[in-house]
């Protein structure tokens, strides 16, 4: 098979990324319960993560569905929060623009220069229940591996003065935030797991 990813190039940038994530670690910039899954990647010769999230809940200011460039994070927790936190927090709202609350998975994107290395990484993800996992880009620069949870909850909360779900009523979505991030640390430590004990 001919090689499309340069090697030696490869090689050289997974030391400027692993260097640049130490320092972003120093500085409180990675969410602490992700950590110990990247060093393990890390430590495997043949990859290097790129981004990660360990998961996280949002409040999001957007004016349409899918509108990134005119959307604000009005808050992000990387850890379960109470609704009556969120509640407070909505409870202040007063702009004219629709407010979601947003609960997303572990994303991580990481990086190989062997194509069946990069098939057998995303195969252990899965395994471990990364079920949206897929191989996201193939450069020179590098195969791109994007590991995702199923894990998803997305709420339009009020648009504007007018609430959409009452917030009282809200309460009912709290154990589902709790349970979510409970799945969120059992497929983290699976894939550990996974990753120290099966050879790539």
């Amino acid at each position: 098979m001919i090689d499309i990813v340069d090697k030696r190039l490869w090689k050289i940038n997974k030391r400027r990324i692993l260097r640049r994530l130490a320092r972003e670690i120093k500085k409180n910039r990675v969410d602490e319960d992700v950590i110990p899954l990247l060093e393990v990647i890390n430590s495997i010769p043949d990859f290097v993560t790129l981004s990660s999230c360990y998961g996280r809940i949002v409040i999001l200011e957007t004016d349409d569905i899918g509108d990134k460039v005119g959307s604000k994070f009005l808050a992000v927790w990387h850890n379960p929060v109470t609704i009556s936190k969120i509640v407070k927090l909505l409870s202040k709202y007063y702009g004219e623009k629709t407010i979601w609350l947003q609960i997303q998975s572990t994303i991580l994107h990481v990086s190989t220069y062997n194509l069946i290395k990069a098939l057998h990484f995303r195969n252990l993800a899965i395994e471990a229940g990364y079920k949206y996992s897929k191989i996201l880009s193939i450069s020179k620069r590098g195969i791109t591996i994007e590991i995702l949870g199923t894990e998803r909850l997305d709420i339009p909360i009020k648009r504007g003065r007018y609430t959409i779900v009452n917030l009282n009523e809200l309460k009912t979505v709290e154990k589902y935030i709790f349970k979510m991030f409970e799945r969120i640390e059992k497929r983290k430590n699976k894939f550990i797991y996974l990753l120290k004990n099966r050879k790539i």
